[in-house]
């Protein structure tokens, strides 16, 4: 309770920081955002390299840019963005990663009727900006 305002709605607090609207944040989301998803990492990073090399051809530094993609994420069936996620997050992070799993939290369910109900009023915006995300997640396959 004392602060509310730091986890109400993260989601759209990221996509509108300065309302934290949703109707802005939804707006925001469909007008900005390449929406990738952690079920589908391999799917995101081929989509958003295709994209970004699709869409950047007139930028002055696109052969730089394209070089750089090319290099970093997966080229020809070869994962080399794992390589990079080594790199960029310290000498010992790909050996984490690779030993780490998502878990799903607690069933809200399971905590008292009260806590509940903060939960829920806590992520209410959240869920339209997720539900949204997913929509788009299929409609922006057609982007490539």
């Amino acid at each position: 309770n004392t602060c509310s305002d730091a986890v109400s709605n993260t989601y759209v607090q990221f996509l509108d920081p300065n309302t934290k609207d949703l109707a802005v944040a939804l707006t925001h989301l469909n007008e900005y955002v390449i929406v990738g998803l952690q079920s589908d990492i391999d799917g995101t990073l081929d989509r958003w390299t295709k994209i970004v090399l699709q869409s950047c051809q007139g930028h002055p530094r696109y052969q730089v840019m394209k070089d750089h993609i090319m290099d970093a994420f997966k080229v020809n069936g070869d994962h080399r963005y794992k390589d990079t996620m080594q790199s960029v997050g310290g000498e010992n992070s790909l050996e984490v990663a690779s030993l780490s799993s998502l878990s799903s939290p607690l069933a809200v369910e399971t905590f008292d009727k009260d806590l509940q109900r903060m939960i829920h009023e806590f992520i209410a915006g959240d869920i339209v900006i997720y539900q949204r995300a997913i929509e788009l997640y299929d409609e922006q396959r057609g982007w490539v």
